[in-house]
């Protein structure tokens, strides 16, 4: 497991390692770009990436009602069961899904 301050130190990171990352774990709301921007870009070279989007507060931050978060989606708080939970169901599905 790896973690990174911004999204900009994520997008390297995950470009530098290819397929050794099989999952990235993002909030939506992130300093620079949103986590939502990061996962568009990782989708052009990382198609097969998996992705699990979480947040307490995204669609105040982001300045816009969020009726219908990314999927999959984990809100905020959660429990480490279901951060786990939800973390196998993101590696199990499709990302597209």
């Amino acid at each position: 497991m790896h973690s990174a301050p911004d999204a900009r130190v994520a997008l390297e990171f995950v470009l530098d390692r290819g397929t050794d990352v099989d999952l990235v774990l993002t909030d939506i709301v992130m300093p620079g770009l949103t986590g939502i921007e990061m996962v568009e870009i990782l989708e052009q070279s990382r198609p097969d990436l998996k992705f699990l989007f979480m947040s307490g507060y995204a669609s105040r931050e982001l300045g816009r009602e969020l009726s219908s978060p990314p999927e999959p989606f984990l809100p905020k708080p959660f429990s480490l069961d279901q951060l786990s939970e939800a973390v196998e169901d993101a590696l199990m599905g499709d990302p597209r899904d």
